[in-house]
């Protein structure tokens, strides 16, 4: 058998920071085979003041300086999960893995003041990663930082999948008629009369029109999709009031977040990569929004993974938009999904 090159660890409770942060790493240290090489850590909620004197001495404790800690609306681990809660969860890497700056597999914990218009700068280059809140701080031994980027080193092999759990309502339709972000028309279809006859099935006896759970999606020219808010109709033009205007040159379509589909999504991902055994890591990104909605589906989602890979040492957070590898250049911002980035370590 292997040695445990990375072990995970997990607390939550009525505690502050600094105990929780001690207690989840004493969790961890009590598994892990050698001396650390580094160190993931996160906190909950985003808004929990940032133990800073607690991580320098841990740093000082671990003899290690490549320690990255940030907190997250919730976290995730092997042990347990939290949102909104008050918890921490660590990963520490040994040697011939850990942290640096530069290299293939690349991390990103960012907050909505870092995009640009709703997107990642051009010059940002990750592989996987998330979006947090506008709460959020980051930490990088010795001082805090604006964004952190942190590669993942040692000979790995990286695996990503994402559950998107989005279902499609109506076809794409190659035209639509704006004003601002009030949506009038998709072809020669009026948006508010087209979205009350896609509604499906599911959400056909709830009271009031539930915009929470459904979504515009916007394709743009490179094929890229992105999925926004309704946030209110306007009976009086039959439009739908958007979260932002749609961009110039796009095609649309009508959606569903359907919790059914993100539990058979988790589910199909989970069973077609258990053949090829337990990851020695894994990092999930899940929409906070998500899981809130929908609850009961995340806690299965949760346990479906606990289930196939009931030994693996994983670390997540809950956040505002989930980060994946892009099929052209750059990495690509998802919403509403939960993105599964998968480590083996290549020589074993």
């Amino acid at each position: 058998m292997a040695e445990r090159v990375v072990s995970s660890g997990f607390a939550t409770g009525s505690k502050g920071a600094e105990a929780l942060l001690d207690d989840a790493v004493a969790m961890a240290l009590a598994k892990l085979a050698g001396p650390v090489s580094g160190a993931l850590i996160a906190f909950s909620p985003s808004h929990l003041p940032q133990p800073r004197a607690a991580l320098q001495r841990l740093a000082r404790r671990l003899s290690c300086l490549q320690i990255r800690a940030a907190s997250f609306p919730g976290v995730i681990s092997d042990h347990g999960s939290a949102l909104g809660q008050a918890a921490c969860a660590v990963l520490l890497f040994s040697s011939p893995l850990g942290l640096g700056a530069h290299g293939a597999n690349t991390l990103l914990w960012a907050s909505p003041q870092d995009l640009d218009a709703g997107e990642l700068p051009a010059e940002e280059s990750a592989s996987m990663g998330v979006v947090t809140s506008k709460l959020s701080w980051f930490w990088q031994y010795p001082q805090r930082r604006h964004l952190l980027r942190t590669a993942l080193l040692g000979p790995l092999q990286h695996q990503q999948d994402i559950s998107s759990g989005i279902s499609p309502l109506t076809t794409l339709f190659p035209y639509f008629r704006q004003e601002g972000a009030l949506l009038l028309q998709l072809e020669r279809y009026s948006a508010l009369p087209l979205l009350a006859r896609s509604i499906p099935f599911a959400l056909r006896e709830a009271r009031r029109l539930p915009l929470d759970q459904l979504l515009v999606a916007e394709r743009d020219a490179q094929s890229r999709i992105r999925y926004l808010h309704i946030v209110a109709t306007d009976s009086n033009r039959s439009g739908l009031w958007l979260e932002r205007p749609l961009r110039a040159n796009s095609q649309v379509f009508l959606a569903w977040r359907n919790p059914d589909a993100a539990l058979r999504d988790t589910r199909v991902i989970l069973e077609a990569v258990r053949p090829r055994g337990m990851p020695d890591f894994a990092w999930l990104s899940y929409s906070s929004s998500r899981a809130m909605d929908c609850s009961s589906q995340a806690k299965n989602e949760l346990r479906l993974w606990h289930e196939h890979f009931p030994n693996c040492p994983m670390r997540g957070a809950f956040a505002h938009a989930e980060l994946m590898t892009g099929r052209r250049s750059g990495p690509e911002l998802q919403r509403f999904s939960l993105v599964m980035d998968l480590f083996y370590r290549q020589g074993t």
